[in-house]
């Protein structure tokens, strides 16, 4: 069975859905921004290697001085069990890590992490800091096989734990976390852990079921397991959200067909046990076995969901909005045949708002859909889109109304994307995100100026160039007010012009998320940048001192 998403811009507004509103009064300027620092060893093309390293995660010890960086790892593409005839790492695996011992000034590139039971890590790398210890790292990755390259080799995850010891980190365990029925499909793996020495972490991940004995043929069920001594053993998963194609489809003579999607989970803890997870909530989708003709509508939720008892229960899934899906609306240099619309969550533990959970997403300004022919050209839309804060006072009972991060947009040729909230332990509110000025650089609209091969084989026929910047704007009020945006990154990248070796269904040139984390004194970014002509991870400090 084939679930197809395909792009063509309708000119029709969501209802209700989008206002181009300005943002409220300035607060003051930002902070300093500290250098871009990339953070991966130097690439080297085939045949001596793969060109493409994804940034994604970042944690820190409390003092700030120590700094692990996590990112999707093409290298990893060498040798046995991928096959590419290059040089294959050691240990092998397709994510990469590197750590700093000195603020971020300078790095090491470890390379992946250990292999654990037969798998080895699989890349979309999460990293948080917690344990008994509060100095425990927790690196969680999808887990691949070492003796299967199919996609169907990545089942679990790889959650490995170490710590820094004498000016350099150590590994120290690593273990495999699986579904326990044959055909599931685990992934999305977020990790959070509690920083106030009780030991307790939790793993948020989506589950395509197995039903009517097709494998992963589900939509997606939201799932979180817990663990209470530091990682060492697990409890759950407990159903979070429910996956809807079961509970509606399961007699239906096309089972699986029909539903919501559900996936992109991530968690936060609250400051007094709540545990708090959103995800992605749509698009729907129908699908026919019939290929060739397949059609999604282009809106999409964020849900919400909370415990108040340790992970044991769950409340009853809400959404926080619907919006036009940015999943056929990614820049024109996107090599993913979509885009997810994967929200982020996080929560003052500290300052006047201690316990105001923040909410960020982007959104289309319009709607953007089609259907087209299976692996035949995908059209590419100009449409802008928005970046979104929401927040809750009262444990995700009530919501503010969602308001912009950026400035207004015109209807076409800027998008904004993957915005990313962190809020600081001076309950201070960082919000990172990348934005594309999709820009024509010839007189005729319809040049191919960035054609496109996506993940899955689409052509995608990109009518301008995705200049990327990363921008940060910061709420000293718990989000009333945003400071006047500031751009990050000191050169832009030509998402068109970086050089990136195909990852298959698994990777796509620039990611799906940024890595955001709040330090002592400072907040750390991390995101994929072009600027060399290859996509690298790279690192920068928000706040306090310039490195």
């Amino acid at each position: 069975m084939i679930r197809r998403l395909c792009a063509l811009d309708r000119a029709t507004l969501l209802a209700g859905a989008l206002s181009l509103a300005l943002t409220a009064p300035a607060a003051s300027a930002p902070p300093r921004i500290g250098n871009n620092v990339r953070v991966n060893a130097p690439q080297l093309p085939s045949p001596a290697g793969q060109l493409g390293r994804a940034g994604y995660a970042v944690a820190s010890s409390a003092d700030s001085r120590e700094i692990l960086v996590g990112w999707d790892d093409i290298q990893g593409m060498c040798g046995p069990p991928m096959g590419r005839a290059c040089p294959a790492p050691s240990p092998p695996g397709l994510s990469g890590i590197a750590f700093s011992v000195d603020g971020g000034r300078t790095w090491t590139d470890l390379g992946a992490p250990p292999t654990t039971a037969g798998f080895m890590t699989g890349g979309h790398t999460w990293i948080d800091r917690g344990g008994a210890d509060n100095q425990t790292f927790f690196v969680i990755s999808r887990a691949r096989k070492l003796d299967d390259p199919s996609p169907l080799g990545q089942i679990g995850f790889v959650l490995n734990r170490g710590r820094f010891e004498n000016g350099t980190f150590v590994w120290k365990d690593s273990q495999y976390l699986g579904p326990a029925k044959q055909g599931d499909l685990w992934r999305g793996p977020t990790v959070s852990a509690a920083k106030d020495g009780s030991g307790r972490v939790y793993v948020g991940l989506s589950n395509s079921r197995t039903m009517c004995g097709q494998a992963t043929s589900g939509s997606g069920q939201i799932e979180l397991l817990r663990s209470n001594d530091g990682g060492t053993t697990w409890e759950g998963p407990v159903v979070v959200s429910r996956d809807e194609t079961y509970e509606t489809f399961a007699k239906d003579p096309q089972c699986g067909a029909r539903g919501r999607f559900q996936a992109s989970p991530t968690t936060a803890l609250g400051p007094f046990g709540e545990i708090y997870v959103t995800w992605q909530y749509g698009p729907p989708f129908q699908v026919y076995f019939d290929p060739i003709s397949q059609e999604t509508p282009p809106t999409v939720a964020f849900g919400f969901s909370r415990s108040l008892d340790g992970g044991q229960t769950f409340s009853l899934p809400r959404a926080l909005a619907n919006v036009s899906s940015l999943a056929e609306n990614g820049p024109a240099g996107f090599t993913k045949d979509v885009m997810n619309d994967t929200p982020r969550i996080t929560v003052a533990q500290s300052g006047p708002h201690r316990g105001r959970i923040y909410v960020t997403y982007a959104a289309s300004v319009r709607e953007v859909y089609c259907a087209s022919f299976l692996y035949g050209p995908k059209e590419y839309s100009p449409a802008s889109s928005q970046v979104w804060l929401t927040w809750s006072d009262d444990r995700g009972e009530t919501w503010s109304p969602p308001a912009p991060l950026g400035p207004p947009l015109p209807a076409a040729g800027v998008k904004r994307f993957f915005p990313t909230v962190a809020a600081g332990p001076d309950g201070t509110v960082d919000v990172i995100y990348f934005e594309s000025r999709e820009t024509q650089r010839t007189a005729d609209p319809g040049d191919l100026e960035c054609p496109t091969t996506t993940n899955f084989g689409y052509f995608k026929k990109g009518r301008a160039r995705s200049l990327v910047d990363l921008w940060w704007t910061r709420s000293i009020d718990g989000g009333e007010i945003f400071s006047p945006r500031a751009r990050v990154t000191s050169e832009t990248s030509d998402w068109c012009a970086a050089q990136f070796d195909y990852g298959g269904v698994l990777f796509g040139n620039f990611g799906d998320f940024l890595g955001l984390f709040p330090g002592a004194g400072r907040t750390f970014a991390v995101w994929t940048d072009g600027r060399t002509g290859v996509p690298d991870t790279y690192f920068t400090t928000l706040g306090g001192p310039t490195r």
